[in-house]
């Protein structure tokens, strides 16, 4: 028909892009699910054994590790010289070296130390579950002994209480001297020499002595406080001690600190003073007084005398002139000589102050000392050396040395040094140990026997000269 514009044919439909895709993901579904019910099946039951097989092993891991790590405790062993043998417990010995880490069981081990050419070294420890401890063991060479001092007149020696110096009276010029021990230097003490001591107590920094002096003295810039009143009075005390016994001595006390303009100034202190020590701390003393009335009493004062207080006034009566010993944390102080009729010893208790009999008579004892840590106090009773244990009160071992003639000093809270013609080391347990040195002859059994902790230095003091060896 003219005029007209014919039309395009009509389009069929296309199919919707989302339809495809649908499609071709249910084909590829239930491709899958052809293919997997293709593959076997795995049984229930051999899947329940696997994973029982995985709980078990796990379990068997947990077991083993506890049993060989959990709960132990590490030692950390950094030792000097290197490749040292160990001893633990007297049975087991292996080599240890810088940076030995071992892994124990906790309880308590004792640990021998030894390489030839040294002295032996042994340590106890105890070990706690999942304690890391460390131990730092610096053998010596088996040491020479040496002269460290001579050419004296040697009377009243003491080591310091931190093993540093060496305090004592030299009778040849009358000076009170203090031998600086790393240092190697002797210094003399209180600025002039002093005439007819008759004792001298140390102070724990052998600096400070206290000096009975025969007859009666009268130093220059002396302040006197031989009669000061008391720090305070219990209910029927009287504030002032009763007159001392007249007695032809001096106590005064010697502190080479204490310096005024006019320069050293001495204390004199009561004359009823007899027997004293000074605390470990140094500040304060101890002594046993008394009276021209008869009164005894102990008594605790400050190193100058001051604020004294009486702590001790019954038991005492048969008392004359005891000797008093601190134990090192304080706590105690021992009284032992002209006690009793029998010479029996006493403690008190300075936190109770109180005072109980601690040995029935028996064989006069040499002069006691406490171990380091204050446990153990122990003395030489002919042949024997008695350890008797702090707390308890009981006597906790004889170790018979088969000598009445020999010295000691502890060296720590588990060890003593005997010397008897030769050096031993005797342990708590009672084993016996000799140690080895090199000298051109063996030196005679001296006077006194100390050692010194920090230098780690044993001294062998004579009337005219102190040896020492390095341990």
């Amino acid at each position: 028909m003219e005029g007209k514009i014919p039309l395009p044919p009509p389009e069929e439909p296309a199919s919707s892009s989302s339809d495809e895709l649908l499609r071709n993901l249910r084909a590829e579904l239930l491709g899958k699910e052809k293919r997997a019910s293709a593959l076997p099946r795995l049984p229930w039951g051999l899947l329940g054994l696997v994973v029982s097989g995985v709980v078990l092993l796990g379990l068997t891991v947990f077991l083993v590790f506890n049993f060989f790590f959990a709960g132990k405790a590490t030692l950390e062993i950094a030792v000097e010289p290197r490749e040292v043998n160990l001893t633990l417990n007297q049975n087991r010995q292996l080599k240890v070296d810088q940076g030995t880490a071992l892994r124990l069981s906790a309880g308590n081990y004792r640990l021998l130390f030894e390489k030839e050419g040294y002295i032996s070294e042994t340590r106890e420890v105890a070990l706690e579950k999942n304690q890391t401890l460390s131990l730092v063991v610096a053998l010596n060479p088996i040491p020479g002994i040496e002269e460290s001092l001579k050419e004296l007149a040697l009377r009243f020696p003491s080591v310091s209480r931190d093993g540093k110096s060496f305090s004592f009276y030299d009778e040849r010029d009358g000076f009170f001297k203090k031998w600086l021990i790393e240092e190697n230097k002797v210094v003399p003490l209180f600025d002039r020499p002093l005439g007819r001591v008759a004792e001298a107590v140390w102070a724990p920094d052998g600096s400070a002595a206290i000096v009975k002096l025969s007859g009666r003295v009268n130093l220059p810039n002396l302040v006197d406080n031989s009669d000061l009143p008391g720090a305070f009075l219990q209910v029927g005390e009287r504030p002032r001690v009763g007159r001392a016994l007249s007695a032809n001595f001096t106590n005064l006390l010697l502190d080479n600190e204490r310096r005024t303009a006019k320069g050293f100034q001495p204390v004199k202190l009561t004359d009823g003073m007899r027997g004293v020590a000074f605390s470990p701390a140094g500040d304060q003393i101890a002594y046993f007084y008394l009276s021209a009335s008869g009164e005894k009493s102990i008594i605790i004062a400050n190193r100058d005398g001051g604020e004294w207080r009486r702590i001790i006034v019954e038991g005492l009566g048969g008392f004359t002139d005891p000797r008093f010993l601190f134990s090192p944390d304080g706590r105690y102080l021992l009284l032992y000589g002209s006690t009793d009729a029998a010479g029996n010893r006493f403690l008190v208790d300075l936190t109770q102050n109180s005072i109980s009999q601690i040995t029935a008579g028996g064989e006069p004892a040499a002069e006691p000392r406490w171990s380091p840590d204050s446990k153990f106090l122990a003395y030489q009773t002919g042949s024997r050396l008695e350890l008797w244990e702090t707390q308890s009160g009981k006597l906790f071992r004889e170790i018979d040395l088969g000598a009445k003639d020999f010295v000691w000093d502890w060296k720590q809270d588990s060890a003593i040094l005997v010397w008897a013609g030769e050096l031993k080391q005797v342990e708590l347990e009672g084993t016996i140990q000799p140690i080895p040195f090199i000298a051109s002859e063996t030196p005679a059994i001296p006077s006194f026997l100390f050692y010194a902790r920090t230098a780690r230095l044993l001294l062998l003091v004579y009337a005219d000269k102190v040896l020492s060896l390095k341990l």
